[in-house]
């Protein structure tokens, strides 16, 4: 992790390689929980939007114990095995995704898988 400093004077932590994100999520001493970070004054580094605000929030930003818990609820539903059968399905669906792509000269992948019309 490198110490990326803000204009306001705050320092935040920068992750800019997978293994360094790797190490991020799983070290016990980080937070996922943006709670602290939202208790910053105004204008301190920080933005007003709040992550999983419309979405319910996330198990990913929950720290433990209760992430532990959630984790164990939905473990079994990404298992090797089960995740297997769902490889056909989700080929045929990147398949038709890609096909509708044909011909065109400049496209968003994101908006494309994302949010497919």
């Amino acid at each position: 992790m490198h110490r990326v400093p803000l204009g306001s004077g705050i320092d935040v932590g920068g992750v800019f390689s997978y293994e360094g994100a790797r190490a991020a999520l799983t070290h016990p001493a980080l937070l996922h929980d943006v709670t602290p970070a939202e208790a910053l004054p105004a204008g301190a580094g920080t933005t007003s939007h709040k992550v999983g605000v419309g979405l319910g929030g996330s198990m990913l930003q929950l720290d433990p114990p209760d992430h532990t818990r959630l984790r164990r609820l939905v473990a079994p539903a990404f298992s090797p095995r089960r995740t297997q059968l769902l490889a056909r399905r989700v080929q045929e669906i990147t398949d038709g995704l890609l096909d509708a792509l044909t011909g065109r000269s400049e496209v968003d992948l994101v908006e494309s898988f994302t949010a497919p019309c």
